[in-house]
């Protein structure tokens, strides 16, 4: 039986090789996509290819030549240059509609939705202390915690939203979800971010009943298909949601190491039939992540 060519974005960022490794021992074949070229790619994957830029016009003729069967964007960029080109076949990738990736990617108009559908979030602010982010951003990238009134109010403009801090004893979760071809929640594996600069590097996945209930009731309300994931302040009964990413974590190994079978999901979301698809309850796991070296002579 031949093995499905994954084709993986990203590719030169220090969450693909764990990835690529998982996928490669589990009869995949991984094509890895970036525009930054890497000594080790045919290390890590099996094939990789150096594409352009996604605001060049040469990207789109880039991945037409690539042979591959299905897609795992990690960046939204590239979800959103599929959505309104559609220059990728249909059967080769699941992602959102236009209009909700829309939604969850602008910070504004998405604590307006939770608002209006009674999701929790912290409320906006215009004084000191305030969080800020910007309107549309990759993670917690150009967040800042504001203590100046000075310096916040060059901020309090349309490309940021300004919210109130966090309360100390909340504590931060990312939650992986995994739903069907039709945005039907399929599992969810909340985890604990320990220490995390745009991508998690130390986290704990845990069962935590807030986070499924969250997974579940934005499931009912999104509708996203296939992976995506959200992030949350949890204390006690209490939470504030953050963010809904409408695409594969980054740091999705953290949930695969507790035991996801990630594999047989993706079988199951490239056939689009989750019949037999089956995963018990995984087990409470601390991940924390090193860099490997790749070393070779000049």
């Amino acid at each position: 039986m031949r093995m499905k060519k994954i084709l993986i974005s990203a590719a030169s960022s220090p969450a693909a090789a764990s990835f690529s490794k998982y996928l490669r021992t589990h009869n995949f074949y991984t094509i890895g996509i970036s525009d930054k070229s890497t000594k080790y790619a045919n290390v890590i994957f099996d094939e990789f290819h150096v594409v352009p830029s996604i605001s060049n016009p040469g990207f789109i003729s880039s991945m037409k030549s690539i042979d591959f069967d299905f897609y795992l964007p990690w960046i939204d960029e590239e979800i959103e240059l599929m959505l309104s080109q559609n220059f990728i076949d249909a059967n080769k990738f699941i992602l959102p509609t236009l209009e909700t990736f829309n939604l969850v990617i602008n910070k504004n108009d998405f604590f307006n939705w939770c608002n209006e559908n009674k999701f929790s979030v912290l409320n906006k602010t215009n004084i000191v202390p305030a969080f800020i982010r910007q309107i549309r951003s990759r993670g917690s990238r150009g967040a800042m915690l504001i203590d100046s009134q000075v310096i916040l109010d060059n901020y309090l403009n349309e490309n940021y939203i300004a919210q109130k801090p966090v309360p100390k004893n909340f504590i931060e979760y990312t939650v992986d979800v995994f739903s069907d071809h039709n945005g039907n929640l399929v599992y969810t594996s909340p985890r604990i971010r320990l220490d995390a600069k745009n991508i998690s590097y130390i986290g704990i996945v845990e069962k935590n009943l807030i986070a499924e209930d969250l997974s579940s009731k934005l499931s009912q309300k999104l509708k996203i298909p296939g992976m995506w994931n959200f992030q949350l302040f949890i204390s006690g009964d209490e939470y504030f949601l953050v963010e809904v990413n409408s695409r594969l974590a980054g740091s999705v190994i953290f949930s695969i190491l507790a035991g996801f079978p990630f594999h047989k999901y993706l079988n199951c979301l490239i056939k689009r039939n989750f019949k037999d698809f089956e995963c018990s309850d995984l087990k409470n796991t601390y991940v924390e992540r090193y860099f490997t070296e790749f070393v070779s002579d000049l």
